[in-house]
């Protein structure tokens, strides 16, 4: 049987033509799509990264309020220390003032004494009073920093997965405008076999 070689009719070759044309613009709002789908993936790693950033710099400032803690501690004990040591000198002085005048350790230097020893205890409850108050803040800070830390890790590891899922649309959208190209160049071949 001898191959022959038909025409089209003109409506076939209209119709033909436009489901081409049709599936031509649709791969170009696929491939649209895709940069589209390409960008946002794009941007969402850079967001991701930035997340990351913060994460690192939210984790060194909790460090920084964790060392603050130390210092605060080891500053109200020196404080402590040396409010105990003038308290001391001063319940000296008094004692020996009174032996150089003659009295006895009795009655109002008794008095003296013991309001002088009472009035140390008062301050050195109200300096270990005042470096747990900011030893409280500094610890508070830290936590908020580290909560931090973590919140802006999971933003991040959500920044990914859906850049990730943007690099996968992406060549969805890649493939389905070859497609597309490859079904109006079928259409347009079919016309003339």
């Amino acid at each position: 049987m001898a191959d022959t070689f038909s025409m089209p009719t003109l409506g076939e070759a209209v119709s033909g033509a436009g489901s081409a044309l049709g599936s031509f613009g649709t791969a170009v709002g696929d491939l649209y799509s895709a940069q589209g789908a390409k960008a946002e993936q794009d941007a969402l790693n850079r967001a991701a990264g930035l997340a990351g950033e913060a994460s690192s710099l939210s984790t060194q400032a909790a460090g920084i309020a964790g060392q603050n803690i130390s210092i605060e501690e080891a500053s109200t004990a020196l404080q402590v220390y040396q409010q105990q040591r003038a308290l001391t000198t001063a319940l000296g002085t008094q004692k020996a003032q009174v032996g150089a005048a003659g009295f006895a350790e009795s009655g109002s230097a008794l008095d003296l004494l013991a309001s002088s020893r009472a009035q140390g205890a008062i301050q050195r409850d109200v300096l270990i009073a005042q470096g747990a108050i900011s030893e409280n803040a500094f610890r508070e800070q830290q936590l908020g920093y580290e909560t931090q830390s973590k919140a802006y890790l999971g933003q991040q590891a959500t920044d990914l997965a859906q850049a990730k899922a943007a690099g996968i649309a992406a060549k969805n959208d890649q493939g389905a405008a070859f497609g597309n190209i490859l079904k109006g160049a079928i259409t347009i071949g079919a016309l003339f076999i």
